[in-house]
This record gives C-alpha cells, sequence and structure tokens, in this order.
C-alpha cells in the first residue's frame, strides 16, 4: 500500500474509535509512589593526597616516570613538611604533569616518614636519594620505606646531587641559612661525595665554588653551577675527583639551578637570574637563551620524550620544554603543565 494511503487508514480508524459512543474507561489509580529510601550521612572526604605543588624543587626522570621534590614550607626549615610525588612519563607528556600526579607515601606529613625540604635526586639500584638540609635520605623506590640517613656533617644547605655511575653519589651544599632579612652564607659551601657504602667525604670547598647548587657528571669529576654571580654574570666551575675547583663557563646572568646533559652534547642550565634555560656547548660556549619563568629550579632531561622538565618553584608547577625549542630565536612553546590554585 503507498504510504499516503496507508497513512489516510489510519487517521480514518483513529476517527472512528473517537466517535463509537463507548463509554470512556475508567482511569487507572495511580501507583502510590515507594518510600523513599533512607540513606546514613556520608564519612567526609579524605584529604586529598595530590594537593597543589608547594614550591615544586627538583625532577628526576626514572625510567618510564618522573620523580618531583616539593619543599613545602621553607627551603632551609625543618618541619617535616616536604614530600616526594611522581608522574608516568607517558601520561605526563600527553596530557601534562597535573593530570598524572601519584602520591608516593614520602611524605613528611606521616608519622613513619621524616622529610623537610627535599631538593635534588637520584636513583642507585633500589633507593631514591633525596638531599634535604644537612643529609642525604634514602627512600626504597617500590614501596616509599625510609631507609637510614647519610648526614653531611657541618653542612647547612644540601642542594642537590648526582648519580656518578659507579655507585656513588656527588653531593652540593649551598652553604645558606634563611633569616628575616632573607639567605645569608653561612660558610659551609662545599662539594661532596658519597661512595658504595654511604661513606659521605668532602671533596672540594672554598671561594672558587661560590654558592654551588645544581651538579651533573663531567669525567670522573662533576659541573656545578653557582647560584650566586660575579659582576652579574653566572658561573659554572668544574670539580674533580680530587677537589681541583676551576672556571668552566660564564652565562649573562646567574641565580643557577639545574643541570643536565642532552644527547647532543650540549648542556642545559636552568637561571633564576634570567628566568631563562641557557644552552651551552660541550666547550662551554653560550649557543643560546631560552625564556622560561619565574624560578626555572632543578631542570631534568627526557631524553626519549624530546623534552626538559623545569620545576615553576614560584607558580608551583612543573613546564616542559621541547628539544626542538632550543634556539637563539627564543621559545613561543613553553606550557605550565600545573599551577597552584
Amino acid at each position: 500500500m503507498p504510504v499516503r494511503l496507508l497513512s489516510a487508514a489510519l487517521i480514518g480508524l483513529s476517527l472512528l474509535t473517537a466517535c463509537d459512543g463507548a463509554p470512556p474507561a475508567e482511569p487507572t489509580p495511580a501507583a502510590e509512589p515507594p518510600a523513599p529510601e533512607v540513606k546514613p550521612p556520608e564519612a567526609p572526604a579524605a584529604a586529598d593526597p595530590l594537593r597543589p605543588l608547594d614550591k615544586p624543587e627538583s625532577v628526576l626522570i626514572d625510567g618510564d616516570r618522573m620523580w618531583i621534590s616539593v619543599i613545602g614550607g621553607s627551603p632551609a626549615d625543618q618541619n617535616d613538611d616536604g614530600r616526594i610525588m611522581t608522574a608516568e612519563l607517558a601520561c605526563a607528556r600527553a596530557q601534562g604533569v597535573a593530570a598524572c600526579l601519584k602520591a608516593t607515601g614520602i611524605d613528611g606529613a606521616k608519622d613513619e616518614v621524616k622529610l623537610d625540604g627535599p631538593k635534588g635526586m637520584a636513583r642507585i639500584g633500589d633507593w631514591l636519594y633525596v638531599a634535604d638540609i644537612d643529609k642525604v635520605r634514602r627512600f626504597n623506590a617500590a614501596d616509599g620505606k625510609q631507609g637510614d640517613d647519610i648526614p653531611l656533617a657541618g653542612a647547612t644547605f644540601v642542594n642537590d646531587l648526582v648519580a656518578d655511575g659507579a655507585g656513588g653519589l656527588w653531593v652540593s651544599d649551598s652553604g645558606l641559612k634563611f633569616t628575616d632579612a632573607g639567605a645569608e652564607p653561612t660558610g659551609s659551601a662545599a662539594i661532596w661525595r658519597i661512595d658504595a657504602a654511604g661513606v659521605a667525604t668532602k671533596v672540594a670547598s672554598g671561594p672558587g665554588l661560590g654558592l654551588p647548587n645544581g651538579v651533573t657528571t663531567q669525567g670522573e669529576g662533576v659541573l656545578v653551577g653557582r647560584f650566586d654571580d660575579e659582576g652579574g654574570e653566572g658561573r659554572i666551575v668544574s670539580v674533580s675527583a680530587t677537589g681541583e675547583i676551576k672556571p668552566w663557563a660564564s652565562v649573562p646572568k646567574g641565580g643557577l639551578d639545574g643541570l643536565g646533559w642532552l644527547p647532543s652534547g650540549e648542556l642545559v642550565v636552568s637561571s633564576w637570574g634570567a628566568e631563562s634555560v641557557f644552552v651551552l656547548g660541550a666547550d662551554g660556549a653560550l649557543k643560546a637563551t631560552v625564556p622560561a619563568h619565574k624560578g626555572p629550579a632543578d631542570l631534568a632531561v627526557d631524553a626519549e620524550g624530546q623534552l626538559i622538565w623545569i620545576p615553576a618553584f614560584m607558580d608551583g608547577g612543573v613546564t616542559n620544554l621541547p628539544f626542538a625549542k632550543l634556539t637563539p630565536g627564543g621559545l613561543s612553546g613553553l606550557v605550565l603543565r600545573h599551577k597552584q590554585a
């Protein structure tokens, strides 16, 4: 049957039904609504362990994840409010750090954890080593359980550390204290080495170090970024295995923090003074200055992801900087991935 004829038949049928004279059917009584279910009051939600990053200081790339040290209060106060966060690298590369943050259990708020002002980190075997004011702390990387501390006698501001590939660590003490007037030198500035047995030895000290901050390996020794400046310039020095200190490079501004080697053999250095990342050749020659943000702290090189991860200390976040942006032309693609509310 054509569609128009079928439609007409249906209309006619409905008219006949409406006019057949039969009394209308009694309406079916509505069912009584069920009694409302009374639920007990819900318990208040637990505190969010992923509270905003309060003074993120260092990023460490470790296989398929990153570790992030979060100072909390003052960098020099022994107030047990530091913590370590983590994020899967694949997630962070795709979505940014904020969407991927996870608690690790390494949190000074827990009774069984002691952590004050965590800064630089390194991983050796099962252990995560963390610089913390006057000592290096150890945590099991799998379950977060705390091991024995490694004290550095006389240190006042243990700042960064790096594994040397031989089971040991190089560690910087910036030699600072914080008062109402600001940061003041304490005279303890030094470079330490901790051997595979956990024995700490002061390797270098003296005026040539200034206020040593970031460290990265170079041969059998390390390169050290000084947080102070000389005549407005930033300084990088080399420290040999025997403690010899030599000038290595100068950059336009000081406040140097994180150091890291690119796969190309170039060195990247974050600078608070310049609010930038400096790119230097293997010979120490400055190749580029790439604008970043306030408080670019202890960066990490993500070779597989072709990114540099930089803590935004002042803004409570972590930024990423693609290798492709490390050009003299500057940067338009630095992205703040997690900003404190």
